[in-house]
Order: C-alpha cells, then sequence, then structure tokens
C-alpha cells in the first residue's frame, strides 16, 4: 500500500485535504513542521516491515486513518441503506442512523486490523519455522 510521507523529514505524520478535492489541496507535517501542496508529498511504497519503529508506527496510523475514511467515504451509503431496509431503524431518524454507520465502519476497521495482525503473526511464525 502507498502512504504519503513529507518530503523533508519522511514522516507519516501528514496531514491533507486530498480525498476531497485530490492532489491540488494543501499538506502539512505535524513531525517537522512543513508545508506545502499534497502534490509534494512522496509516496512511501511496501510494507509496514520497516527497521525503524517509530516509521513503522506513523505509517500504520496514516493507513489507518486513510483506510478509516475511505471507508466512511465509500461505504456509509450502502451501510445506512442495509440499516434502513433491514428495518434495524428508520431513515428519518437521521441522527441514529448516523451513530449506527459510524459503528458500523469503527467495527470493520477495527476487524480488518486486527486481522492485519494476525495474518502478520503468521507470517512471522511461518519465517521462524523455515529458519528452524
Amino acid at each position: 500500500m502507498d502512504v504519503l510521507v513529507c518530503p523533508v523529514c519522511a514522516s507519516a505524520k501528514v496531514g491533507h485535504d486530498s480525498l476531497i478535492v485530490g492532489r491540488s489541496g494543501d499538506a502539512a507535517c505535524a513531525n517537522c513542521g512543513w508545508k506545502g501542496k499534497h502534490k509534494d508529498l512522496l509516496v512511501a511504497q511496501g510494507t509496514l516491515t520497516i527497521g525503524d519503529a517509530s516509521a513503522a508506527l506513523d505509517i500504520a496510523r496514516e493507513v489507518s486513518t486513510t483506510y478509516m475514511h475511505l471507508l466512511a467515504e465509500h461505504a456509509g451509503l450502502p451501510i445506512g441503506a442495509c440499516i434502513v431496509r433491514s428495518g434495524i431503524i428508520g431513515a428519518k431518524d437521521t441522527q441514529s442512523l448516523a451513530r449506527l454507520i459510524k459503528a458500523a465502519c469503527t467495527g470493520a476497521h477495527k476487524a480488518t486490523l486486527d486481522e492485519v495482525e494476525n495474518i502478520q503473526k503468521e507470517l512471522q511464525d511461518a519465517k521462524r519455522s523455515n529458519a528452524e
């Protein structure tokens, strides 16, 4: 998965409004204070198996945040439709419906990240078994 990082310090602690306006929006780094345009951010490719634990944590946080935004943006409407169609709540109770959509996205987010952790553990265990 690609992760956007600061062009100055390579931190993934960057904020950007690209989900709304594409690559033309503003961006800023919470780590070093750099400010610029989204298009100036660097793209880090690969997995989260990085030697520097701090960098891996930064990238994991960015991936997690991006994933949650994408879930809400792309899955929120279908989830809401399923909730209403199932009869759990009526479409007119928008406040409760919004809470249920958020809960469903949060649950899917947590379940996915938990499964990623399980997969990584299985891969590490397999590497240890092959090394023995």
